[in-house]
């Protein structure tokens, strides 16, 4: 359960509180010259996930390591719950359980190739979330959830623009672009504002060596590397799905694309903790891919 045995073995408990306390006080360790030596480039604005650690420590008896345990292990339970009610909602209580059996195939290779990264499921089960209210149209909480989820972890700022692949056709452009025009200018907002409050903490980070690495990471062992195994089967499955899936699900399709590449420009793609919004935004499409192969038709509603 969250990780116990990989992210917060004794071994790394040092680092990792380390990392914590770089994070939490944003200020680099004496004879440290930059983010980029101590692996948190960008991290300093995940702020909720550290504060809430932080918290947890304070008021309660509970170490460091059992805080970030225990927000990780909550925040995975909750993940399982919000992934099973979007199935259910796109296609049926099979499909959410068989999504879960999935997700839960999947979850051991994404606590590979790090030691702290706690804000990865928390920020999951804020896209999850996300893609409920969406598809439920519930636009003031969605923007409530996308508040919560750019304190977690601000990779989820492009999320409106989901909202208007999936609405444009049946809103109109003009009603579809003011609505994620207005979400875009919120998460913006607040990504703007977190890197004034606790400034500093982004440096460069040149474009085409990273896509070199990562490219190098795939031609090394292909048969072997985690988004591979953890995406390429969604992956099939929303391709087969796509020509008969309706605005929603296309839009997932559209967006992790988008997303897929910022990846690859950006982070080390083999570390599949951050590929798993990719996951959340392929699941519509590949619902309707497995129901042509098994010609299991359910008719998902929205309102």
């Amino acid at each position: 359960m969250g990780g116990r045995a990989d992210d917060y073995s004794p071994t790394k408990a040092p680092q990792r509180e380390r990392l914590h306390q770089i994070i939490l006080s944003n200020r680099l360790p004496e004879g440290v010259q930059s983010w980029t030596t101590v692996g948190a480039n960008g991290m300093n604005v995940r702020v909720l996930t550290v504060w809430t650690a932080e918290a947890l420590q304070r008021s309660t008896a509970l170490s460091l390591e059992d805080s970030y345990w225990m927000i990780e292990t909550s925040a995975l339970f909750l993940c399982c719950v919000l992934l099973f009610a979007l199935l259910q909602l796109l296609a049926g209580p099979y499909f959410g359980l068989g999504g879960l059996l999935y997700f839960g195939s999947v979850l051991p290779l994404t606590y590979l190739f790090h030691y702290f990264q706690p804000w990865d499921k928390p920020s999951l089960a804020a896209w999850l979330g996300s893609m409920i209210c969406a598809h439920q149209r519930k636009w003031l909480y969605l923007a409530a959830v996308l508040t919560v989820g750019m304190l977690i972890k601000y990779d989820i700022v492009v999320f409106p623009m989901f909202v208007f692949f999936a609405e444009f056709r049946r809103t109109g452009w003009r009603k579809s672009i003011l609505i994620a025009g207005a979400l875009l200018c919120m998460t913006i907002s607040i990504f703007l504002l977190l890197y004034w409050m606790v400034p500093n903490g982004f440096e460069s980070r040149p474009v085409i060596p990273r896509l070199l690495q990562n490219f190098s990471m795939m031609r090394q062992s292909p048969f072997q590397y985690p988004p591979l195994l953890g995406l390429g089967v969604v992956w099939v499955l929303a391709a087969f799905g796509f020509q008969a899936a309706d605005d929603y699900a296309r839009a997932g399709v559209l967006l992790s694309v988008i997303t897929m590449v910022i990846l690859l420009l950006q982070m080390n793609f083999i570390e599949l903790r951050a590929d798993m919004p990719v996951l959340a935004l392929l699941l519509p499409a590949s619902v309707i891919g497995v129901q042509r192969l098994t010609r299991f038709e359910v008719v998902a509603r929205r309102p």
